[in-house]
Parts: C-alpha cells; structure tokens; sequence
C-alpha cells in the first residue's frame, strides 16, 4: 500500500486504518474455517497444473466426467 506524501494527515489516518480493518476482517475470516477443512493452493484446484506427465486431453475429459461438478 502506498499513501501519497503530499496527502493530508486525516487522510493519511483513514488509510492506515482502512488498511488494518482489511487485515484484521481477513485474518478472522481464515480463522473461521473450521479446524478439521483442508484449504488447497488454488493452483491445486486448476486441471492444467496437473498434469506434469503429458496425459492425452481424452484422459483428462475422461476424469472431469467421472467427478461431479463442483467437487
């Protein structure tokens, strides 16, 4: 975050604590996951960083079709 030098003091406030509200609402809303939810990269959940192997497209259709949408 950058706040511009010329900016006035009580802007120069609401910035800083915009950004610290943001900071915390994001850290309270990662520890409301419950304990026992795995959270993957979402690297993970993108079918071409899968594969590293070189498997054929039919193979990839092939395992989207045998997992319902959404999982």
């Amino acid at each position: 975050m950058s706040i511009p030098l010329d900016a006035s003091e009580w802007r120069r406030e609401a910035v800083v604590k915009a950004a610290l509200a943001a900071g915390q609402a994001k850290a309270k809303k990662d520890e409301s996951r419950s304990a026992d939810m795995i959270v993957l990269k979402d690297s993970f959940y993108d079918m071409n960083t899968r594969d590293n192997d070189g498997t054929p497209e039919s193979t990839h259709r092939r395992w989207r079709a045998s997992y319902p949408q959404g999982c």
